[in-house]
């Protein structure tokens, strides 16, 4: 803590409050001087808040760099995507509660090495679109010849929490931790790959489609369509361009049309059928959270959807994402609507939940619910597995639940 400081000589106290007066003020300087250590003031509850988070936070931290090796190099499985990404969601959520810049310097590291890593400055051409080099994390992780290719939704998961700090930041005075060329670098890609890959319905609706699914008649499932729709939303809100505006708007229309209401919740399938592929399925917990995830950004933009949607996803959550104290692996305990799911398929132990905690924010009986639910304990890290994801499952459930669930 800084105080004002001028130079108060002996003599002058003497002349303000006399030779006894010194005497007391000398005692109690001793008395407190205990509890003086550097200049520094016992911390106060936000700062002993503050250090008790971070405290918290490096082991997970460590845990993270565990499972990256130190960092990952490249997107080629999917790991800028479902790890660095959300561990920048993280961080930059981390800074909001605290104010504390050794999250912001994690973040800034993250967010250089990503841009240096991707397509253009490898020199890795798109075998999906042209054998271009273009500006994006292409992976072959998804592909079934393992051809290498940009997909939508692993970019959107990668550039939305860019785009997030780059707006939170820009806006304080820590911009020595920010840079334009985020914001930039996001565009260009939007005009070069995302635009391309437009699908029209009418004026009114729309969709965004890898055309890697495009070329096999399989339509993306409902969550990417969805992710990439926030990204629209992001861009919106930081350029208030109105062409992100009109995509973003054009895609909820879409995915609200895709709806389906049951009772007091709203149910969907994970993807619509196509004439390759006919079956149809629900969504499941996981990949649900990011069809909210987009719902909850155009709510608060106030665009599309309104407080009735809000309440029926709260439904949603509720009676068909939980079953009591358990987790449905698919809604409701069902496939569909005539096929309830097999026992191995019923329920899902020890589920993250963590993009559903923002429901908190308006129902504190889903507040209750998530805070008892906390899964962390039970993580089985596989090193060689794809699907250990420390920076999704761990890094930003950590941050996510102080935000909302504390």
């Amino acid at each position: 803590m800084n105080f004002f400081y001028k130079k108060i000589t002996i003599p002058y106290l003497s002349k303000k409050i006399g030779k006894y007066g010194i005497f007391f003020l000398l005692l109690l300087v001793f008395a407190c001087s205990d509890h003086i250590e550097n200049d520094k003031l016992p911390l106060s509850d936000f700062e002993l808040s503050k250090e008790t988070i971070y405290n918290d936070f490096k082991p997970l931290w460590n845990w993270y760099l565990e499972s990256t090796n130190g960092g990952w190099e490249n997107n080629d499985n999917g790991r800028f995507s479902n790890d660095d990404g959300p561990a920048i969601k993280a961080l930059l959520e981390l800074y909001k509660l605290t104010k504390d810049t050794r999250y912001l310097e994690k973040l800034k590291n993250l967010v250089t090495k990503l841009l240096n890593n991707d397509d253009i400055k490898r020199g890795l051409a798109d075998q999906h679109r042209g054998n271009k080099i273009l500006p994006g994390w292409s992976s072959t992780r998804y592909t079934k010849d393992n051809s290498r290719t940009i997909f939508l939704m692993d970019d959107a998961l990668i550039l939305i929490p860019i785009i997030e700090a780059y707006n939170y930041l820009k806006n304080t005075e820590n911009l020595s931790f920010t840079s334009k060329e985020w914001l930039e670098r996001a565009e260009k890609e939007f005009q070069l790959v995302f635009k391309n890959d437009w699908k029209s319905i009418n004026n009114t609706q729309g969709y965004f489609q890898d055309i890697y699914y495009t070329n096999d008649d399989l339509n993306m499932p409902m969550n990417q369509y969805a992710i990439v729709g926030e990204l629209c939303a992001v861009l919106y809100k930081s350029t208030g361009n109105t062409m992100y505006k009109e995509y973003a708007i054009k895609t909820a229309n879409f995915l609200k049309e895709n709806l389906i209401l049951k009772g007091n919740s709203y149910l969907w399938y994970y993807r619509l059928p196509s004439q390759k592929y006919p079956s149809i399925i629900y969504d499941d917990f996981s990949h649900s959270q990011l069809v909210w995830r987009f719902i909850d950004a155009m709510y608060k933009l106030d665009l599309v959807f309104n407080d009735k949607d809000i309440e029926l996803m709260k439904g949603t959550f509720k009676y068909q994402v939980m079953d009591g104290d358990k987790v449905f692996w698919y809604f409701g305990g069902m496939f569909n609507e005539n096929t309830p799911a097999t026992a191995d398929y019923l329920h899902m132990e020890n589920a993250w939940l963590h993009y559903f905690y923002s429901l908190a924010s308006y129902d504190n009986q889903i507040k209750n619910i998530l805070t008892r639910y906390q899964y962390t304990k039970g993580i089985v890290y596989d090193p060689n597995s794809d699907f250990n994801h420390i920076g999704e499952f761990v890094l930003l459930h950590f941050a996510l639940g102080k935000k909302y669930l504390n």
